[in-house]
């Protein structure tokens, strides 16, 4: 889903400040701290992509409280303020698991499941007896993303 146009200009103007201030990672989060429009207008794109119930994109429990930067600030500090980098994530999945965690494979292909650019059932299946993630058909992009986010973590799965 894209944003609107005003908000791609203002995500744009924001990337030329993290360039102008030397387009590292600290210049990035530096940026993105004081960039208080921006992430109001990424709140409320990502906010009406939800189905209702703002939930956590990744483990879908919890209330997607923070903008996640998809591709971490670290990994790539250009993409700070693009739109298709921003994911709703709960504070868990963002802060205390994911943080700048984005595996890739040889050929340089984050190893992460994309909830907002493609269907996570292809990866990804969740066994509800016991609540548990499986990765599909040994995927390895279902693996990490069940490492990464910690999908079976104990507060996620229904022990019996």
């Amino acid at each position: 889903m894209p944003v609107s146009d005003s908000t791609q200009v203002l995500l744009t103007r924001w990337t030329g400040r993290v360039r102008d201030a030397g387009g590292t990672s600290k210049a990035a989060r530096e940026q993105w701290i004081k960039a208080q429009t921006p992430r109001r207008h990424v709140r409320t794109a990502l906010e009406s992509m939800t189905r209702g119930a703002v939930r956590c994109m990744y483990c879908d429990d919890s209330r997607g409280t923070d903008i996640d930067h998809f591709q971490p600030l670290e990994n790539a500090p250009l993409r700070a303020f693009e739109w298709v980098n921003h994911l709703l994530a709960c504070s868990y999945c963002n802060s205390n698991v994911k943080r700048s965690q984005y595996p890739v494979n040889a050929d340089g292909v984050c190893l992460l499941v994309d909830p907002s650019a493609e269907d996570p059932a292809d990866h990804l299946q969740l066994l509800l007896e016991s609540g548990l993630y499986d990765p599909v058909d040994k995927s390895p992009r279902g693996e990490e993303t069940i490492r990464v986010f910690g999908l079976n973590r104990p507060d996620l799965v229904n022990w019996p």
